[in-house]
């Protein structure tokens, strides 16, 4: 049976591999937090746009009545 700290159990071995297996665990938490982050700025934008299409939208139905009230007082 090997005792800690003994070349059997390899304990100056182990000090420097659990820093690779951190970055090997921590790069894919970093970029699944990553793809979380730029789905949520995609879902913010795509919302803003169908907000500003609809408001150009009603500004392009409400333009013509605006202009023609518009002409009717000037020509009163």
């Amino acid at each position: 049976m090997a005792f800690p700290n003994t070349v059997e159990f390899a304990n100056w071995l182990r000090s420097g591999l659990y820093y690779p297996d951190a970055d090997s665990h921590d790069a894919p938490v970093t970029v699944g937090v990553a793809n979380i982050a730029q789905e949520n700025a995609t879902k913010v934008w795509n919302e803003a746009v169908k907000n500003l299409r609809n408001l150009l939208v009603r500004l392009r139905i409400s333009l013509p009545m605006l202009t023609l009230g518009t002409i009717r007082c000037w020509t009163r």
